[in-house]
């Protein structure tokens, strides 16, 4: 049995469109005794709100199968050795209420002129004004935790354009006030942290399947397997030496589950080392 933890746009959709034979390939993966954790940068739906659409694509989802970048935010706020009061969003409404799930007691606080908070987490914000985006300047040069859901310069909007990400946001604030995110999305490795949580295993034992870069390097900083797609946002040449396969798409992933699998065995996981962004370490007590 293999524990997978898959990416979504890019690599089981566009949008709201399946890959080619995507629904089948998680179909056979379940089918074959394999367990799934759905895993995605993208926190402008709460994991309710996203197992929803998933099942409405044909990937029978629940809450507990997904993990978002919204959570993971949410769950650093909530466990921080120093729990900030208040906090601003800069991002979609499924924030807030990953916060408010995650943080009862927390006070949010509107992203407007002269307001002031314990903590700015920002995502891709579909809403964003300068006024907006001067008040999480403002918070965050007034000392507010500065959290990122992501730093995605992109994402996948078809299989020929992108669209801008969250860490279009994420780097108008960092050169701004100067401050550096801490960035609780791929390519950090605390989601699938919280996946293995989900499934009872350690981080290192999960195969993580993505189209982009962060996916392959989120899993190497865990010490665990990947598989590239070629898919979304990638390049085979991009691919990053280790324990990482390269497939065409997720529709080869069970049928090629053995052969990987052998070359897996004979590959060292890495040897843990300096994060290659230099980005602060994220996630619990951060």
């Amino acid at each position: 049995m293999t524990d997978c933890v898959l990416d979504l746009d890019g690599t089981l959709y566009y949008e709201s469109t399946p890959i080619d034979g995507a629904v089948e390939a998680v179909a056979r993966l379940r089918a074959d005794g394999h367990r799934v954790v759905f895993a995605t940068n993208d926190a402008t739906l709460t994991r309710a709100q996203r197992a929803h659409v998933l099942s409405s694509m044909g990937f029978p989802a629940t809450e507990d199968d997904v993990i978002t970048s919204g959570f993971a935010a949410a769950h650093t706020v909530a466990s921080h050795i120093d729990a900030p009061r208040t906090a601003m969003v800069l991002g979609p409404e499924a924030i807030v209420a990953e916060l408010s799930a995650a943080c009862p007691a927390l006070e949010l606080v509107e992203p407007e002129p002269g307001a002031r908070a314990d903590a700015v987490v920002v995502g891709l914000d579909q809403q964003l004004s300068y006024d907006r985006l001067r008040a999480a300047h403002t918070a965050i040069r007034h000392g507010a935790r500065f959290i990122a859901t992501n730093a995605d310069s992109a994402y996948p909007a078809s299989d020929t354009e992108t669209a801008p990400g969250a860490g279009a946001l994420v780097a108008a604030l960092e050169r701004s006030t100067g401050a550096r995110a801490s960035v609780v999305g791929k390519p950090d490795p605390f989601m699938l942290v919280l996946a293995a949580r989900r499934l009872g295993v350690e981080p290192a034992s999960l195969l993580v399947v993505g189209d982009s870069t962060s996916d392959l390097v989120a899993a190497a900083r865990c010490g665990a397997r990947s598989v590239r797609v070629l898919t979304g946002m990638a390049e085979a040449a991009d691919t990053p030496p280790g324990r990482t396969s390269v497939l065409k798409s997720i529709a080869e992933l069970p049928g090629a589950l053995p052969a990987v699998a052998d070359a897996w065995a004979g590959a060292m996981s890495p040897a843990a080392g300096e994060r290659p962004d230099g980005r602060p370490m994220s996630g619990e007590n951060a």
